[in-house]
């Protein structure tokens, strides 16, 4: 990911960022191009391995474990209008947060434990795994679970840093006013991270 040294992000931050958009992108080079799913993952720390499943019936499992992968985790992001700077001229831009992680998935990770922990994470309902047996057993069957540990993170957050005070302020602020909720957390990330 090119990454001017402005834009660099740490592992704090790129895990925060993690957590907070734990929905990724899994990509993996296979026999006839790459494979992409998109799935939820759990980062699990020290040392730092994202645990996740898909589904038995994709086939992009069957190709994990022979090469290196890269997952991108997308925050929030938005476009970035002149007309919000005090200074001009300027032009447009996207102010975004990302992740790349890159390593090598090993299959049969403990799928129980990975399906315990992902609905503990991400269910605010309250529900519970206190399924049938036989209705448990035929959905396990049909998932494949593993773990990536890290072998190489990198994080960028592209949030007016290049810009002075006032811009970011005037950004921060319009972004604020936005009905759309990527354009808030957007703005709430802004000033955490640059003015915070």
């Amino acid at each position: 990911m090119y990454t001017p040294p402005h834009y660099e992000a740490g592992e704090a931050q790129a895990i925060a960022l993690i957590r907070q958009f734990p929905f990724a992108v899994l990509i993996t080079p296979g026999p006839e191009g790459l494979f992409t799913t998109h799935l939820p993952l759990i980062l699990q720390e020290g040392p730092l391995v994202l645990r996740g499943h898909m589904a038995r019936a994709n086939q992009h499992w069957r190709f994990l474990e022979d090469a290196d992968s890269t997952v991108v985790f997308s925050g929030p992001h938005a476009y970035i209008s002149p007309a919000w700077y005090e200074t001009a001229p300027a032009v447009p831009t996207w102010n975004y947060a990302a992740v790349h992680v890159r390593g090598r998935a090993q299959i049969g990770a403990d799928a129980v434990a990975i399906l315990k922990e992902s609905v503990a994470l991400f269910d605010t309902a309250g529900w519970v795994m206190d399924l049938p047996p036989a209705y448990d057993a035929k959905m396990r069957a049909g998932i494949v679970a593993f773990e990536l540990p890290v072998a190489a993170m990198e994080a960028k957050l592209k949030l007016s840093q290049n810009r002075s005070a006032e811009d970011r302020a005037g950004v921060i602020a319009a972004l604020q006013a936005s009905p759309n909720l990527y354009d808030r957390e957007l703005a709430a990330l802004m000033a955490k991270e640059c003015d915070g």
